[in-house]
């Protein structure tokens, strides 16, 4: 039983710890695009000055 119950905290604590690489990977991701956006935001806005 003891065993068991050591693998299994071992198992949540891997997964979980997995869990939270895979979440801070997505928000780094998330973060590279909302700044892709705001540049190409950046650059769609001084076009457009200079147009007008």
């Amino acid at each position: 039983m003891g065993l068991f119950w050591c693998g299994a905290m071992v198992g949540g604590v891997t997964m979980f710890m997995t869990m939270i690489i895979i979440a801070a990977q997505a928000v780094d991701e998330k973060e590279r695009q909302i700044k892709y956006i705001k540049n190409k935001l950046h650059d769609m806005a001084r076009v457009y000055k200079n147009d007008y």
